[in-house]
This record gives structure tokens, C-alpha cells and sequence, in this order.
């Protein structure tokens, strides 16, 4: 190329390889050596010294370099080799270094990746994928394929990207602990945390689950628990109040626990309730009948360590509603020192069912019952009404006797009132005159008003006893039955004890009554039918006495004798040979007459006088 002037020199245009470009070298005292450079030496350029490009005060680039990537293979816009053959450089080498005024904006270290900058440092190792630090060289983000990590003080942020205002924080408040939030300021920011719900404009889509989960367990151990606290308020002041565990969902089993003094609150309006809170206390449960809690609206549930549960209200009416609060459910209620079963409402008692029921009511105060049950009979109805209904079923075929209701009135007193094991009162007042059958298995009886009926009828060979009645160990008098009827009623019938037996089976074995002198417990009785049968068995006493106003009128005397203080007047016979009467029998023996007395015998109205005979 012919010498042409830089000026002169048209953008663009290749220079061939013959083409050189003059250099003089200062060779020093002066004298200048003559080189030049050549394309071939531009493309490959090799130095043994420092080489330093200045373009002065050029106001625009200083250095543009630019190449075109046309073909598909690899290329390298800048590269920069450093070679070890001179020997280890020390660890404050660059392989890069950029400065404004002398001072280092940007550069990039021999070892370790190490990326500085006029405000920070970025460096990569083989520990670490990325470090960043800051100007004093405290770092302040490291990652590796296996973390991320900043400092205990730094906090990851969302905000604005151009004022760096944040409202949103993830920060470390202590060992192992994260917290929503900055740090703890005088006026703190609410946090809110959720999960991702569906997009407005979704048409009946459900939400998705929020799972908390605590810390998995091995074996028969227990897993983690999930707690969560809040701050009770202390005295006044500017001390940070300690954080208090409100609810703990425990890990050892399926328990929910509240913390000390917790309260859970109704919001007004919710479920109806009408507002009202829960507080959990250190030894009770406390209910008000307000979200606010008073003195006056609590009523506490305290829960013993010796498993008793306590309702404490400030009232002497405290309820508790099973299932609603009108008439047609249950409610349990405290009037004064008795626990009633009424209806939710507090109109009326409700009734009571059990498969089993169990009362010991210890020593009972003056006046007290053990049980006392009190109910009015409907005064319609359309079937026979009963107000106390127990039906027991038996079973088996043990030898084991079965009781439907054993009621024991013990041993204890020892005055000289009258006691009852069961006292019975009908104080209705039927009008029921009649006397009608009762079936097969009850017999005739009297329809009117009845203090005990009592049935036995089982159908087998067992004994059937419609009562039993047993006195024993009085040193005074013992009374098997005492029936009486006394009180008087004018033209009404009073009957004592009334027996009746009849059998319309095959053997017609019956008996009206049956009286003994033997005890039954011990054998068994020899049956005979009759209307009454009076058997000493082998007492020494009379048959059978017949009294008159406490004197003995008629006796049956042991052996069958028969004696009266009075007359003995038959009617007329019905059969033998006698015209008017017949009396013993005829006996044909001679005789000797006592003239000294004689038998009188009135036979209708006359009087006659029969012989006596000595022998």
C-alpha cells in the first residue's frame, strides 16, 4: 500500500498482508530504531514487557472492538491467557482490572473466581458456588448446591425496586427461630402468611390444604409437637412480655391442648350462641356468657389432678344443654344442692334412661331422701298408665337364685318407732265396685284400688308363690302376714285377709287357706284339699280355738278333741233314720241310767232331755 496519511485511510478497507505500518523506538541517548508493524503481527501479538495503550482525552470509546460470529463453530469475542512458566504469582493477582481515577471499580482475582467491585467482592470456589461480600469484605450471601445462606442479621425482602421500600420480611429473630416481620420496632408491620387460593372469576372451586406438619418420630416414640404462643401482658412498662403457649397440638397422642389462661372466644351472632369466650386456665375451664369476661358471667369447669371436674357458676340455676336449647332436648341443672334432669328450656323435668344405675348416698341429713322421685299421672289416656315401669328379664338355669329388686333396710336403729323396709301408699280413689276374671294367670279380683298386686306366673314345674312374707328374731312377737281392715266406713265390707284357692284342672287339688304349726322352710307342707286347713303337725297345741271377745268359746284340741262353753245347734238332717235330726251314731250295748243328769238338746225350739249312761 503507497504511504497514505491516517486521515486519509477509509473505514472498512482490509490491509493486505504486505502492508506495514512504520514505528519508531525510542532506543534511548536520542537515537530512534526504525520498525513496523505488519497485519500478520497485529493478529498475533507477543511482548516480553508491560505494554500500556493510552488514548488520551478521547470523548467517546476508547477502545471498540467488534467481530462478526457468521458460521456455526465456536468463537471467543476477548480472551485472555495467563501462563504459570514464570513461576506462582501471589494471590493479589488480577486478570482484570478496571478503574475510574486510579481506583479499582471492578476486577477479577487470580484464584478462586474472585469477581471486586469499588462497593463489594463475588467470588466462586470450590467450597462455595457464589460469595458475595461488601466493600469491608463482610460477606453477606453464600450458596452452594446445597444452600443458600446470609447473614443472622440480614433479612430477604419484597418491595419496590427502585425505592427498596419493603413490607414484607423473612429475618432470623434467634437460634433456630424465623420470623415474619423485620426486627422488633417500636410499631411492628402485621404479617400475614398464606397458601395459593383460586383466581377470582372461578366458577364453585374449592380451596386447597394448608398442611402444618411437626417433626416425624421413629419407633415407639413420640413425634413432634406444634405449638403456638403469644405474649400475656404483664405490668406496665416497656419490658418485651414473654411469649406464653396458647395451644400446643401435641405429638405423644390425639390431644389439643390450651395453654394457661387461654381464652377461646365466640364472636356474637356464631352458631347462634350469641357470643361468649373459653378461657383455659392452669387448673380449670372457664366459660362466660360474654366475649369479654366479667366476674359476673364466668363459670368455671375445673379440672382436678384427681380427675374430678367442677362447674363452678355464681349462680344456684347452672345448666348444661344437651343438643339445643328449646324444649325438645335435655339439659342437666343445679337447684341448690339437687342435680335435676329438665328440659333444655327449664319448662319441665325430662326423662332419665340408663342400662344401669348405681347410688350410694352416704349419711343422709334430717329430713333428706336418698332418692325421691315425684311425677303426676296424665289425666287422659288410652291405655293403662304406669308410672314407674322396671322390666328385668332372667336367665340361665344356674342354681343361683334371681331377684328382679332387692331393696334391705339394715340394722342400725334401735328406737321405739315403727320402721318399714318398703312402705306403700295408694291414696287414689277409684270408684270401681266390680269384681271381675283377670285371665288365666291372675285369677279373680276386685277392680278397685289396690296398694300391692302382685303375679307370679311362670309356666313349669317350679313352685309359684304369689307372696312370701317371713318374720323372724323379734324376742317380743313375730308376724308372718298382718292383714287388717279397720277404719270405718259406713255399709262397705272390711276384710282382713281374704283366701282364695281353686283348681279347675284334672285332680281339682285346691285349697282356700292353709294353716300350720310347723315350719314350711324346713319341709314341705302335706296338702290336702279343703277349704281351710288347720294342721298342728306335731305341736301339742289346739287345732283350732275359736274365741269370744279373748275367751275360748270351741277348741279342736291336739288328737281331734272338740269342746264348747256353749250349745252345739244343727239343722234339720238331710239323710239317715232319724224323723227331725240326727246326732253321732247308734251303738247296741246294754247300759247303766245316771239319774243324776242329762243332756239337754233344743230341737226346733223344744226342749228335750236325753239319758246319760255310766256304762
Amino acid at each position: 500500500m503507497p504511504d497514505t496519511k491516517v486521515s486519509a485511510l477509509t473505514d472498512g478497507v482490509t490491509a493486505d498482508s504486505t502492508d506495514r505500518i512504520p514505528v519508531a523506538r525510542d532506543a534511548g541517548g536520542g537515537t530512534f530504531n526504525n520498525r513496523y508493524v505488519t497485519p500478520a503481527y497485529i493478529k498475533t501479538f507477543t511482548s516480553t514487557g508491560a505494554q500500556t495503550f493510552s488514548v488520551g482525552s478521547v470523548n467517546g470509546t476508547g477502545l471498540d472492538i467488534s467481530q462478526t460470529w457468521t458460521g456455526t463453530g465456536t468463537y471467543t469475542g476477548l480472551k485472555y491467557n495467563v501462563g504459570t512458566d514464570s513461576g506462582p504469582a501471589n494471590a493479589a493477582s488480577l486478570l482484570l482490572d478496571l478503574q475510574v481515577g486510579g481506583t479499582s471499580q471492578f476486577n477479577v482475582g487470580k484464584t478462586t473466581s474472585n469477581l471486586f467491585t469499588a462497593r463489594g467482592h463475588i467470588f466462586i470456589s470450590d467450597a462455595l458456588a457464589l460469595v458475595v461480600t461488601n466493600s469491608s469484605g463482610t460477606r453477606s450471601l453464600a450458596t452452594r448446591s446445597d444452600f443458600t445462606q446470609i447473614p443472622n442479621a440480614a433479612a430477604y425482602r419484597w418491595g419496590d425496586m427502585s425505592s427498596f421500600a419493603a413490607d414484607l420480611f423473612l429475618t432470623r429473630a434467634t437460634t433456630a427461630t424465623l420470623q415474619l416481620g423485620a426486627a422488633d420496632a417500636a410499631a411492628p408491620v402485621a404479617q400475614t402468611l398464606q397458601v395459593q387460593s383460586v383466581v377470582s372469576g372461578t366458577l364453585d372451586t374449592a380451596g386447597t390444604t394448608f398442611t402444618i406438619r411437626g417433626s416425624a418420630s421413629t419407633g415407639d416414640k413420640n413425634g413432634g409437637s406444634i405449638s403456638f404462643q403469644t405474649a400475656i401482658p404483664g405490668t406496665a412498662g416497656t419490658s418485651v412480655n414473654t411469649p406464653a403457649t396458647r395451644l400446643t397440638i401435641s405429638g405423644a397422642s390425639n390431644l389439643v391442648e390450651l395453654g394457661n389462661n387461654t381464652v377461646f372466644r365466640v364472636p356474637f351472632g356464631v352458631s347462634n350462641l350469641g357470643g361468649g369466650a373459653v378461657i383455659w386456665g392452669q387448673n380449670s375451664l372457664r366459660l362466660t356468657t360474654d366475649s369479654y369476661p366479667t366476674a359476673s358471667n364466668l363459670v368455671d369447669l375445673v379440672c382436678r389432678g384427681n380427675g374430678i371436674l367442677n362447674i363452678e357458676g355464681t349462680t344456684s340455676n347452672t345448666t348444661i344443654r344437651l343438643g339445643g336449647s328449646d324444649a325438645t332436648f335435655p339439659a342437666l341443672r343445679r337447684s341448690s344442692t339437687t342435680l335435676q334432669v329438665r328440659l333444655a328450656d327449664n319448662t319441665a323435668f325430662a326423662p332419665l334412661a340408663c342400662s344401669s344405675f348405681s347410688q350410694t348416698a352416704g349419711t343422709l341429713a334430717d329430713g333428706a331422701n336418698a332418692y325421691s322421685l315425684t311425677a303426676t299421672m296424665p289425666s287422659v289416656t288410652t291405655a293403662g298408665a304406669t308410672a314407674v315401669n322396671w322390666t328385668i328379664t332372667s336367665a340361665g338355669s344356674s342354681t343361683f337364685g334371681q331377684i328382679g329388686a332387692n331393696i334391705t333396710l339394715a340394722s342400725g336403729y334401735t328406737g321405739t318407732a315403727s320402721t318399714s323396709g318398703i312402705l306403700v301408699i295408694n291414696s287414689a280413689a277409684g270408684t270401681s265396685t266390680s269384681y271381675a276374671a283377670g285371665g288365666s294367670t291372675t285369677g279373680y279380683r276386685p277392680f278397685g284400688n289396690r296398694c300391692f298386686n302382685t303375679t307370679v306366673n311362670g309356666s313349669g314345674a317350679g313352685i309359684n308363690v304369689g307372696g312370701l312374707a317371713i318374720a323372724a328374731s323379734s324376742t317380743t312377737a313375730n308376724y308372718g302376714m298382718w292383714g287388717s281392715a279397720t277404719f270405718a266406713v259406713n255399709n262397705a265390707w272390711n276384710v282382713g285377709v281374704a283366701g282364695f284357692g281353686l283348681n279347675t284342672g284334672t285332680g281339682t287339688q285346691e285349697i282356700g287357706g292353709f294353716f300350720a304349726l310347723y315350719d314350711g322352710g324346713t319341709s314341705a307342707p302335706n296338702l290336702v284339699s279343703a277349704a281351710l286347713v288347720a294342721d298342728n303337725g306335731t305341736s301339742s297345741n289346739p287345732i283350732f280355738l275359736a274365741r269370744d271377745n279373748a275367751s275360748t268359746v270351741f277348741t279342736i284340741a291336739n288328737g281331734g278333741a272338740v269342746t264348747t262353753t256353749s250349745s252345739i245347734q244343727t239343722g234339720a238332717p238331710t239323710g239317715g233314720t232319724a224323723a227331725a235330726w240326727k246326732f253321732g251314731s247308734r251303738v247296741a250295748a246294754t247300759t247303766t241310767l245316771d239319774t243324776t243328769q242329762y243332756i239337754e238338746v233344743d230341737i226346733g225350739g223344744t226342749l228335750y232331755k236325753l239319758a246319760v249312761v255310766t256304762s
